[in-house]
């Protein structure tokens, strides 16, 4: 994957927004691999993902002339194909299971982790074992940051489901450890 200095991503940036082919084809060879894993790591199969991926792409050239520089334009493509699996994995109709909503913690934070001892390969490869909605609530809050609020506003569910998903993920995830 070829690196752009600021200037000339700008420049690549200007050609996209003119929509300009070679252009679009530089940024899309650039960013496909680590959009791909982003689309991966939320549906958890891969044919799918490359679905997700081009969708996004589609999104990013369509919607490139909205971007203005308002932070880093990585961050902005990752938060498309975020939005564009979460979009995926709604249609798929999770349901939410608001019945369900208990929040204790299954283990304790405080100790090392065990997952400090695994590769990022591994990891990844567990976090697509889960199920969907477990899935997608681990990922939104554990690797892009979202709280349980946001989540749960994004998903259209209470917080308290968000939370209750969250910690069986993160139970299934110790139980894929200790086999």
């Amino acid at each position: 994957m070829e690196q752009y200095n600021p200037q000339t991503l700008q420049q690549l940036i200007k050609g996209c927004v003119e929509n300009n082919r070679d252009a679009q084809r530089k940024l899309y060879e650039t960013y496909a691999g680590k959009m791909l894993a982003i689309c991966v790591r939320y549906c958890g199969d891969r044919n799918t993902a490359q679905d997700l991926m081009h969708d996004g792409f589609i999104n990013i050239f369509t919607h490139i002339k909205e971007y203005g520089n308002k932070g880093p334009f990585e961050g902005w493509m990752c938060r498309i194909m975020v939005n564009q699996s979460i979009d995926y994995l709604k249609r798929q109709r999770l349901e939410l299971d608001a019945t369900e909503a208990h929040t204790e913690m299954l283990y304790d934070d405080r100790q090392p982790s065990p997952f400090e001892q695994l590769s990022a390969k591994q990891i990844v490869e567990m976090i697509g074992k889960l199920p969907n909605i477990q899935r997608l609530v681990f990922n939104m809050h554990a690797v892009e940051g979202y709280t349980h609020g946001e989540i749960a506003e994004r998903l259209g569910c209470n917080e308290s489901t968000v939370r209750s998903h969250y910690a069986r993920a993160k139970t299934m995830l110790k139980n894929m450890l200790e086999q």
